[in-house]
């Protein structure tokens, strides 16, 4: 009997749906006219944008029959891409369902994807936290549409809706290829954005609707992009570490320091601060993180020297910009968004004491003053996550998200010790430090694309538990 080498380097046939042709086009064609409905509907309603994103969905949703992964990577690459504000029926909600119509699909053709959810629903230690959650949110839905109408409550109806996300890991047949295809979204993803911050430098133009920030200066990058930027960092830190060969060693070293340099021109505080403290930790107590700062150091450290003697000439608008954000101004000149965030958390919660159990619903609005007296208006999330879903769900509710995280955190130190998942787990835990930081300072939670990237992120360690480090071969079919 032969096996095969347990090394990243082993080959592995690709997750396809092993179908006969006939099943396969029924499911190919099933899966895109799910899409195709929701086409007819923008259509018809003049949504042209939704339009154009469902055509998108449904090739993928065609396409994911024959390779599934294309499911996962093609839509948390778009979760990374963009940020939705709106209430209104957009793409992103066709995201959500995907997975779903892809394992639906599967499920009705006898493809294995379906046969994966079991296992994936046992290794989730949240399954009671999360229930609990999903019903939570509902009511708070129902409650804040009763008294404030759609403003803002429907939208958070999504936090019920993005749990279907869990099921995208499904489509990977084994941890190692879990892991490919997150380093081959991140890394995208590291090179698209760094070609957009330079255009924005070039160019001049701003990556967010506000064309400055509080302490001055434009944000090449925006907050998101920064967060994201961060963690795909974290990531290709671990896979340097990992790695053997030069030339791949330092394409990665690449891919790090232009991650890097998006996130200083983020100008994000609470992602420098998350990923500074996430760097030091993962320095002091895993050999990976040392090993692949060391590594980086090595080889982009007269890259690093050179810029720091070069920036304050070349560019010392933007070595000025990163010094405004790092200081602390006081009396007239404070800080706005301080300032903003002082205001508006302290409003919000005078709101949920008035209802403190299981809050007063979605869609609260407070109005005060800025410093320079013009009149804000904040609907839900006031720049904090765990106060949005406080004031909407109460206690009750903000505990049932927590329940959640500590499950997440239960799996990812539990991975760690598993075969081959080693790095996936440290990247989650990680990633969910530098998102969580975000969170409690931003509206992460309140806008879709951004909370979407909150479940993609705990189905991780589940699937970690839930596959196996290598997939058994499928025999091959015998011939007549």
């Amino acid at each position: 009997m032969t096996t095969r080498s347990p090394g990243l380097g082993a080959r592995r046939t690709l997750p396809r749906l092993e179908l006969p042709v006939g099943p396969r086009l029924a499911a190919g064609i099933a899966a895109a006219l799910v899409a195709q409905v929701a086409l007819a509907v923008a259509v018809a309603d003049e949504r042209w944008t939704l339009a154009i994103g469902a055509g998108a969905v449904a090739v993928v949703a065609l396409v994911a029959t024959i390779e599934p992964r294309v499911t996962f990577c093609a839509s948390l690459f778009y979760v990374l891409l963009v940020v939705l504000e709106t209430s209104r029926l957009t793409v992103a909600d066709l995201v959500i369902v995907l997975p779903l119509v892809v394992v639906v699909c599967s499920a009705l053709a006898g493809g294995e994807i379906a046969a994966r959810v079991p296992a994936l629903w046992r290794a989730t230690p949240f399954k009671v936290a999360l229930v609990l959650f999903v019903i939570l949110v509902l009511i708070a839905v129902g409650k804040g549409y009763s008294s404030v109408g759609e403003t803002g409550s429907v939208q958070s109806l999504r936090l019920a809706l993005a749990p279907a996300l869990l099921l995208s890991v499904t489509l990977f047949r084994d941890r190692q290829d879990l892991l490919r295809g997150l380093r081959l979204t991140f890394y995208a993803f590291i090179v698209y954005q760094f070609g957009e911050a330079l255009f924005n430098f070039g160019t001049g133009r701003s990556a967010t609707a506000a064309s400055e920030v509080s302490t001055g200066g434009t944000r090449y990058v925006s907050n998101s992009a920064a967060m994201f930027l961060a963690i795909a960092l974290i990531l290709a830190g671990l896979h340097l570490a990992r790695e053997d060969r030069l030339l791949r060693r330092v394409g990665l070293t690449a891919l790090m320091s232009m991650a890097l340099v998006g996130v200083f021109l983020g100008l994000a505080r609470s992602t420098w601060l998350a990923l500074a403290a996430v760097t030091a930790v993962a320095i002091l107590f895993t050999p990976e993180a040392r090993r692949g700062a060391i590594r980086f150091l090595a080889l982009a450290t007269p890259i690093i020297v050179l810029v720091a003697l070069v920036a304050p000439i070349a560019a010392p608008d933007q070595v000025r910009d990163v010094t405004q954000r790092v200081s602390r101004p006081q009396g007239q000149g404070r800080d706005e968004s301080a300032v903003f965030r002082e205001q508006a958390w302290g409003l919000m919660i005078d709101r949920w004491e008035e209802s403190p159990i299981f809050g007063r619903g979605f869609g609260q609005t407070v109005t005060f003053e800025r410093n320079d007296k013009t009149v804000v208006e904040v609907t839900n999330d006031p720049h904090n996550g765990f106060i949005y879903l406080l004031v909407g769900m109460g206690v009750v509710g903000l505990a049932a998200f927590a329940a959640i995280q500590l499950g997440f955190l239960r799996a990812a130190f539990k991975s760690l010790r598993l075969p081959g998942a080693r790095d996936l787990a440290l990247w989650a835990l990680a990633a969910w430090v530098i998102y969580m930081v975000n969170v409690f300072f931003g509206v992460l939670l309140g806008q879709q694309a951004l909370m979407m990237f909150l479940w993609y992120l705990l189905a991780v360690p589940i699937a970690l538990l839930a596959l196996p480090e290598h997939a058994e071969p499928r025999p091959s079919p015998s011939r007549p």
